[in-house]
């Protein structure tokens, strides 16, 4: 049995103009009839497959297409392809409730009949992750775009086709947005693969690796200084604005003259830095995703937080571990290792295991122990007890001597609040240290500890920058304020004068790795530096 499209039978009569206007009256058109298909290549395919693409089509002409469409579903095999992908096309999602529920039983009853056509059907759903015309919303409009039935359609489609599972995540990774698009695509599209784990958990793993591996694209090229510098400048044109306001005396009310400082911290830096904007919303979802997995009604869900922890650390060390300079991703371990103290010694142990690896790369282990001692350090709901368990006075008095290749603001900063807690006391070895750190008369002494080599550092756990995201961070961060302690800012006149000078070098490090804005987060970079 064929199945053909026509548009009702008779004559086109010709609309009579009236004699006392002008205007016209123009023909409604009629309902569809569908009485055989027709051959593909010939005339009234291709006028079927315009019917179906026009956009004056009404959901009352497609609604009945689509029905007869699922009646003669066999028949819709490879030849019909062209009809078929047309048909996918169609608007479906924003339309009336009955062309949705008849477009996601057509699809159903297609990929059961027809295997082939699953692929180009996930396709079409996961193209409905990403916002059409982007240039016109915003973050939150995105994220407020009904996505509901693409998302109930998938999970009917995993049910009937088991196959769903294996060709998804491919899909999902080929249309993931490029970096260059806007905010509000990121937000939408991460939002809605963060939902496929709640009824597809077995594809959690592989949609925390696509999106925490794209997440490091935007990090690596947000440096800190650049997202500091940003925030600050705003926060000085923000307070010259008001100040100019107040001496404005054109008549214009207060709710016109404040106008522009309504915008949040998060809105400024996502315009003058989209990057960093965009890795700020992500952040901030992917936050609120782990806290709402691990918690219901506010109680912790340790099987269920402990099987989270295992993929975020596999994901970790796959991506975040390797990655040179990453800034903010490493915070989601630090977030969830703060709901149980288990969790924070899974992670030390995981880092420990790496530096105490014999077979690993020199560069790793070192890695592994700058991880170590920045979680140790910011962690705040890390116990005291910590400390006392690493033993630190038997590391520094190792042959190692750590002391010696480390910047000498963190060994000052290191020793001053040692000696505080009576961790270690480190004041012998500092002053041998610095016995043979004197000048020599030759180069041919270098070998002999006549030039010091101090070991390339990493604060993997500085100050969190990002304005909208670091409310999950803020109260589980250690903050550094004011001066060192015990550390008297007048020098000893008495010092030798031969001794290198060591504070002008050391305090350079600050602005290689840049200074959090003060106004926004008040704490200073990395914890070993004073507060500027």
């Amino acid at each position: 049995m064929d199945i053909r499209a026509k548009s009702g039978s008779g004559k086109k009569s010709t609309p009579a103009k009236s004699p006392k206007t002008k205007l016209q009256h123009v023909e409604q058109p009629k309902p569809l009839s569908f009485e055989f298909v027709p051959d593909p290549g010939s005339e009234d395919y291709s006028s079927l497959l315009k019917i179906i693409l026009s956009e004056e089509t009404q959901a009352d002409h497609l609604v009945p297409l689509l029905k007869y469409l699922e009646q003669n579903i066999c028949r819709l095999d490879v030849e019909y392809k062209t009809l078929v992908t047309t048909t996918l096309s169609i608007n479906w999602l924003g339309n009336t409730p009955e062309l949705i529920s008849t477009f996601q039983a057509f699809v159903l009853n297609l990929v059961s009949a027809h295997m082939s056509y699953l692929k180009p059907c996930l396709r079409m759903l996961v193209k409905k992750f990403i916002p059409v015309e982007v240039n016109k919303l915003t973050a939150s409009e995105s994220s407020g775009i009904d996505t509901s039935h693409v998302h109930s359609l998938l999970k009917s489609l995993s049910e009937i086709v088991p196959m769903t599972v294996e060709l998804l995540p491919k899909i999902l990774e080929e249309l993931f947005p490029y970096i260059n698009k806007g905010v509000q695509v990121f937000s939408h599209y991460t939002q809605n693969l963060l939902t496929i784990t709640l009824y597809l958990p077995s594809l959690r793993l592989g949609i925390l690796e696509l999106v925490i591996s794209n997440m490091l694209k935007l990090d690596v090229r947000s440096p800190r200084v650049d997202i500091s510098t940003a925030i600050c400048v705003q926060e000085e044109d923000e307070i010259n604005s008001r100040d100019e306001a107040m001496f404005e005396m054109d008549g214009e009310t207060p709710g016109e003259t404040e106008k522009s400082a309504e915008l949040s911290v998060a809105e400024r830096l996502a315009g003058s830095l989209p990057l960093a904007g965009t890795l700020d919303v992500m952040m901030n979802l992917c936050f609120k995703y782990i806290k709402d997995t691990c918690f219901v009604n506010g109680q912790l869900q340790w099987e269920v937080t402990k099987k989270l922890y295992r993929e975020l650390l596999w994901v970790f060390d796959k991506y975040v571990f390797p990655t040179h300079e990453s800034c903010h991703v490493q915070f989601l371990l630090l977030y969830i290792c703060s709901f149980k103290e288990a969790l924070s010694d899974g992670f030390i142990d995981y880092l420990w295991k790496k530096v105490t690896d014999p077979t690993a790369q020199c560069v790793y282990r070192q890695t592994a122990a700058c991880y170590i001692g920045s979680f140790v350090t910011r962690a705040a709901f890390l116990p005291l007890r910590w400390g006392e368990s690493l033993n630190f006075q038997r590391v520094i008095t190792s042959k190692l001597n750590p002391l010696r290749v480390c910047m000498p603001i963190v060994v000052k900063t290191f020793a001053s609040a040692a000696r505080m807690h009576q961790l270690a006391f480190c004041d012998t070895i500092i002053e041998r240290n610095n016995r043979c750190n004197l000048p020599v008369s030759s180069s041919k002494f270098s070998l002999e500890g006549g030039n010091k080599i101090h070991l390339e550092s990493y604060f993997p756990f500085d100050p969190y920058l990002l304005p909208e995201s670091s409310s999950f961070v803020v109260p589980l961060y250690r903050e550094f304020h004011g001066s060192l302690p015990d550390v008297d800012p007048i020098e000893d006149e008495d010092e030798d004068d031969f001794l290198p000078e060591e504070d002008d070098k050391a305090m350079d490090i600050t602005t290689m790795l840049g200074k959090s804005p003060v106004d926004l987060l008040h704490y200073s970079v990395s914890g070993w530096f004073k507060h500027a």
